[in-house]
């Protein structure tokens, strides 16, 4: 019945058989003329089998040692306006020549504050 309507010999786009749609937007003949496009593999680009070639794993050195640093003690900060020592985790950190400033808020009262140590 569907065949009818459209025709025989056409297909659900309404295309005839052998017809590729080509016209404005490509898809037809015209696509098969000009230049033949390039693969993009590792031979075509003049590379190596990347399976020959010896793989190198990225990241840190197997058996590197760790760095020794030293360990100073220092005085916790306080507050200036409740005189608190207890604080929140550290929620932003900027290194500047030799000092380092770390932005943290008092628990007791909320106040904002602003860590500075010194590197030597």
């Amino acid at each position: 019945m569907e065949n009818e309507k459209r025709g025989v010999g056409q297909s659900p786009l309404g295309l005839l058989d052998g017809d590729s749609g080509g016209g404005v937007f490509g898809g037809g003949s015209e696509q098969g003329k000009g230049k033949p496009k390039r693969s993009r593999t590792a031979a075509a680009k003049g590379k190596k089998d990347a399976s020959a070639q010896a793989v190198k794993k990225r990241g840190r050195p197997t058996g590197s040692k760790n760095k020794d640093y030293d360990e100073v003690v220092v005085e916790r900060s306080r507050c200036k306006r409740c005189d608190s020592p207890e604080r929140t985790h550290y929620y932003k950190k900027m290194r500047y020549k030799n000092q380092t400033r770390r932005w943290t808020r008092c628990k007791m009262c909320g106040m904002c504050r602003i860590d500075i140590t010194v590197d030597l």
